[in-house]
């Protein structure tokens, strides 16, 4: 299988998308190649697993906080 991440489909272009305006977001796929080419081609941060993604993630974070208030 190849992993080029332009090749697969995913939130790949959404990524493209929003690094070319300027917001910059947590990336996970089940392919840690997939995860890493995306994030250096856009500058995203790249996680390696869903509990990574949840700690590093700033919306995850106001997510959690306001269902705990």
């Amino acid at each position: 299988m190849d992993s080029d991440c332009r090749t697969r489909p995913h939130g790949g272009n959404m990524a493209r998308r929003l690094a070319r305006k300027g917001a910059q977001i947590a990336l996970f796929n089940r392919s840690v190649d997939v995860t890493q080419n995306l994030a250096e081609e856009t500058g995203h941060l790249a996680c390696d697993s869903l509990q990574a993604l949840s700690m590093r993630s700033p919306r995850a974070h106001r997510v959690a906080d306001a269902a705990c208030r």
